[in-house]
């Protein structure tokens, strides 16, 4: 028997479809689609997806600050400005779990600050869970984490609060 949401079991041959498994993508590298304008990439995927007027489009583009981007070609974008049209187009998706895989990897430090601070208020303003992806920065899951679980080798071998873990990482 699987356990409630599930979305693979190897041993049971059991794959969820990616479309049912409702959690929002941030990769690192670029994902936008370079053919469709901005706004056109937050519209994909969004078709049938219920939204309240939290996920709402106007809610997601203002709260990202990103209104003034939707008539842009996405080529145009700076590495900034394409990571939050990343993360609106996640939570245009309606998940129920945002998982932000090294979202800031190879934005300069500015950038990685205004953008962190964003992921500090996106659960408080949306109210969708977020799992952090991070190799290299312990500062960026101290910043935004409630709890840190630290794997090595693909086994748990830590968890705990992100500011006692991480002090000495």
């Amino acid at each position: 028997m699987l356990p409630f949401g599930a979305v693979s079991d190897t041993e049971q041959g059991y794959s969820l479809p990616v479309h049912l498994r409702k959690i929002g993508y941030v990769p690192q590298d670029d994902s936008l689609f370079p053919h469709l304008s901005v706004r056109r990439n937050l519209l994909y995927g969004t078709a049938g997806k219920p939204k309240g007027d939290t996920l709402s489009f106007d809610h997601v583009t203002g709260f990202l600050e990103i209104t003034s981007l939707l008539h842009r070609d996405v080529r145009s974008l700076s590495r900034g400005e394409n990571q939050r049209i990343v993360i609106a187009r996640a939570l245009l998706s309606a998940p129920q779990l945002l998982l932000l895989d090294e979202p800031l990897t190879a934005l300069d430090a500015r950038l990685k600050e205004a953008i962190l601070q964003q992921l500090r208020s996106l659960h408080d303003e949306f109210g969708i869970p977020m799992l952090y992806v991070t190799h290299d920065d312990p500062a960026e899951a101290t910043e935004i984490c409630q709890e840190v679980l630290i794997l090595q080798s693909g086994k748990l071998i830590s968890r705990g609060n992100p500011h006692e873990l991480l002090r000495h990482a």
